[in-house]
């Protein structure tokens, strides 16, 4: 199983969609396993109960415990099936358990597996591939936010997920701060974002916070950049890694530059993740900050900040550039959000994919975005969701600039690929510099590492075949 190893965060209906081939060595793996097991009827359980696998909420932990409850509670009065919840609370433990579940054909009859998860997800050949009557039952695609469709699967026809929350990434910025300093607005380029973050920069306060210790985040920094540059970190036929090229060192650089040559960064931000980056800013001490989700909504709101800060779509132009360069795409955030999808093994099938016409219908929608933040994934929904919260406007305007990654189930080694190597860089950050050409040298390495992912897979797409 070494292409799920090391992954970031990220069905039902009757087995009737034709079998889709295994395009990885993973998956041939997996396909013989799940023949044997399914010949000695694994993964049965309580035949009443649906199983879920879906990531622990450190936030909300009481909250999710409840929303747990509701929903078997509601889903049983409906069908009389119950549905436990069994939580991961890491990308390691994700991959553990699907790992396991593959391996026995035997655990969750339903996984939320976030966009970026998908394609790896999908090359295993452990998720079922819903049928246009699927799809049909589950109140048509038409029913979903179009854009995070184009992660839940390879092509129309071989979709497994189902998507139930839109997380698009944007930036969030102190009004008050801006007001102070005569900024009339966020920037529109990265050219007027680093000059605003200086103007905002001083008295212990710091233009931006940002997380280049956290676990998911530095990765989306560096494709961001590489795509609005013209750059990208596969190649469009998904044959060649191409972390080692000029673009992608430019893009790394200029988020280590925040630190060492621009000075907008609080030092100690070396080693933040996630949560200390939105505590900063929280608190005050930084004036804006970058790759946040509606899910930050809650923790703003009860905050220092409250009725302090905005959102707005994050900037699409390259630093000292007024406009994209030829093949620059303005990728202000990756199509981002949760999916449903059922696992092959499952023989509740029928049962699973209620569950989530269930759970991706307006009401308990709208009770997650209640509970969680985040916007979802029922367009319907999402446009109530809006309409009772002004501040989600600006999620959904820069969700039409959401550009899909790359779908390949390379794409988690390219992920912790990426990260290794920016970690690799702290040290020297914590002493306020970094060598390029180091960094040009490591992401190299990690590019043939992304293309021997690349390579093993083609392979086994032929063998495949």
């Amino acid at each position: 199983m070494a292409l799920l190893i090391g992954f970031n965060r990220q069905r039902h209906g009757r087995s009737t969609a034709t079998p889709r081939r295994r395009p990885t060595r993973v998956a041939v793996v997996a396909a013989v396993v799940l023949s044997l097991v399914s010949c000695t009827r694994l993964g049965g359980g309580d035949s009443k109960t649906i199983d879920v696998l879906i990531g622990l909420n450190a936030t909300y932990l009481q909250k999710q415990q409840q929303y747990f409850s509701t929903i078997s509670k509601e889903f049983q009065q409906q069908t009389g099936y119950r549905v436990t919840f069994r939580t991961f609370t890491s990308s390691s433990d994700e991959q553990q358990q699907l790992q396991s579940a593959v391996i026995s054909g035997s655990g969750p009859d339903v996984f939320a597996l976030g966009t970026t998860f998908i394609p790896t997800a999908y090359a295993t050949g452990a998720f079922h591939v819903l049928s246009d009557a699927e799809w049909k039952e589950l109140g048509g695609r038409s029913q979903f936010v179009k854009q995070q469709l184009a992660m839940s699967g390879p092509s129309q026809d071989k979709q497994i997920g189902v998507p139930y929350a839109t997380q698009p990434f944007v930036m969030a910025y102190n009004t008050e701060m801006f007001r102070k300093a005569g900024i009339s607005g966020p920037p529109q380029t990265w050219t007027e974002f680093i000059d605003d973050a200086k103007r905002l920069s001083g008295n212990g306060v710091y233009g931006v916070s940002t997380d280049p210790s956290d676990g998911f985040d530095p990765w989306k920094y560096i494709w961001m950049f590489t795509l609005q540059s013209g750059g990208q970190l596969i190649s469009a036929d998904h044959t060649k890694a191409l972390l080692g090229s000029k673009q992608v060192v430019d893009a790394a650089s200029f988020w280590f530059d925040w630190f060492t040559k621009y000075k907008i960064v609080d030092p100690k931000a070396v080693s933040w993740q996630g949560p200390s980056s939105l505590s900063a800013f929280a608190a005050g001490k930084s004036a804006m900050q970058l790759m946040v989700s509606a899910a930050t909504i809650p923790t703003l709101d009860s905050s220092a900040i409250k009725g302090k800060y905005a959102y707005a779509p994050m900037p699409t132009i390259p630093y000292g550039r007024t406009s994209l360069p030829p093949g620059g795409k303005a990728a202000g955030t990756i199509v981002s959000g949760q999916d449903y999808a059922i696992a092959e093994y499952s023989k509740k099938k029928d049962a699973a994919l209620q569950l989530i016409k269930f759970l991706t219908r307006p009401k308990q929608q709208l009770l997650a975005t209640k509970t969680f933040g985040d916007i979802p994934g029922n367009a319907d929904a999402a446009s109530q969701a809006i309409e009772a919260n002004p501040r989600l406007k600006a999620f959904m305007a820069a969700e039409p600039k959401a550009v899909p990654t790359t779908f390949t189930g390379a794409w988690g080694t390219l992920q912790i690929a990426l990260g290794t190597a920016v970690s690799q860089t702290l040290p020297s950050l914590t002493h306020g510099s970094y060598s390029r050409s180091t960094l040009a040298s490591r992401l190299s390495q990690i590019s043939t590492q992304v293309q021997s992912a690349l390579d093993e897979q083609r392979k086994a797409e032929k063998a495949a075949h």
